[in-house]
């Protein structure tokens, strides 16, 4: 039962409820994977999804990472739609904190009360490949073709999408103008790719987008102009972008990005034109719209769904999807967050750039 956290699930055939744990694993390519409802299949590493007949808990290993945190929050909607009708109560427990929180005590008591957690066991999963010299296809009509040239930002066209192939991770980079149809055929290609290269399935394969490139993407290449500086890690990067997207409608930025050296932000080609700008706070199970004085003005214990229209090259609307997860918001929130975002993505036919951030300090960003 590995794959995308759709494709890991089963209908159950009978009435009776069965309690299933999941673990969600990987640094970029999450994975999710049921494990046998046992204290033995917990560890420190990852995070783990308990799904019970009336409530869900999301057990955050110590260890684990905000990526890790943050697909959880989508799977534990997947499962309240498929197995309780959309309606369950949702629980964060947090390892390494004691049972004084009532949650936290229920979801010991499900695995026969507290007791210390082993050590993790390596598996198949965990295998990794060696990062290898990137190299870089041409994807054209679903067919891929070697470009044996230096890696220099110029020789990636916004009409085309391209592959980097870096042995432990892939890169599909897809242009700004590029068809609909073109990034189907590249994302087939791709998977035909890695079966045919006898790749792992826990291979990482990272969608890029044109003017959306983050730091591991530009640190590949032999040439990258200056202006595009990656010295922010790729949430950093992203929050960049929607802050010089407020920046570009006329809101009033509170504070910037932090880092080391100045960041000199330019706003990417799909950003120009001048787009309209819509932000949502998240207040129980609806979104409601903030006012255009407020856009600047995020918090740490709420979420919201920033989405910004513009026009392509060819004229057709497209938009970009953000979606902010607060420091301090509650678990509830965070999932009819989640829930919304996706809502709001489908409705648009899936054709939003959907970039989800977990923010750890949101009041540093915006």
């Amino acid at each position: 039962m590995e794959g995308g956290f759709a494709s890991g699930f089963k209908t159950p055939e009978e009435e009776t409820f069965e309690t299933r744990l999941y673990i969600c694993k990987g640094k970029r390519a999450i994975r999710i994977k049921q494990v046998p409802f046992a204290r033995s299949s917990l560890n420190h590493d990852d995070v783990f999804i308990l799904d019970t007949e009336n409530k869900i808990y999301q057990f955050n290993g110590a260890n684990s990472n905000i990526q890790e945190r943050a697909k959880s929050l989508e799977v534990i909607q997947h499962l309240k739609e498929k197995y309780h009708g959309g309606v369950c109560d949702v629980a964060i427990v947090d390892d390494g904190k004691l049972q004084a929180e009532s949650d936290s005590g229920e979801f010991w008591v499900l695995f026969g009360g507290f007791a210390p957690i082993g050590k993790k066991t390596v598996s198949d999963d965990d295998v990794v490949l060696e990062t290898t010299a990137p190299k870089l296809y041409s994807i054209n009509d679903g067919e891929l073709k070697f470009e044996d040239i230096p890696l220099t930002k110029a020789v990636l066209e916004n009409t085309r999408c391209f592959l980097l192939d870096c042995g432990a991770e892939m890169f599909v980079w897809v242009g700004r103008v590029t068809q609909l149809e073109d990034r189907k055929a590249a994302t087939k290609a791709v998977e035909e790719f890695i079966i045919n290269q006898k790749r792992p399935k826990t291979t990482r394969v990272t969608q890029v987008i044109q003017g959306y490139e983050s730091h591991a993407f530009k640190s590949k290449f032999e040439s990258w102009p200056a202006g595009t500086a990656t010295g922010n890690s790729g949430a950093e990067d992203g929050r960049g972008k929607v802050a010089a997207l407020l920046k570009q409608q006329g809101v009033d930025v509170k504070g910037a990005p932090k880092s080391s050296t100045p960041v000199n932000e330019e706003v990417p080609p799909l950003l120009e034109g001048g787009g309209r700008l819509e932000v949502w706070c998240i207040d129980g199970n609806t979104r409601s719209p903030l006012p255009k004085e407020d856009n600047g003005k995020f918090y740490s214990g709420d979420c919201y769904i920033v989405l910004y229209t513009y026009h392509s090259g060819d004229k057709k609307e497209e938009y970009y999807l953000n979606y902010w997860i607060g420091k301090e918001s509650t678990a509830d929130d965070q999932v009819m967050g989640a829930e919304l975002a996706n809502t709001m993505w489908n409705s648009l036919k899936g054709r939003p750039v959907l970039v989800l951030h977990f923010i750890s300090h949101l009041n540093k960003c915006i």
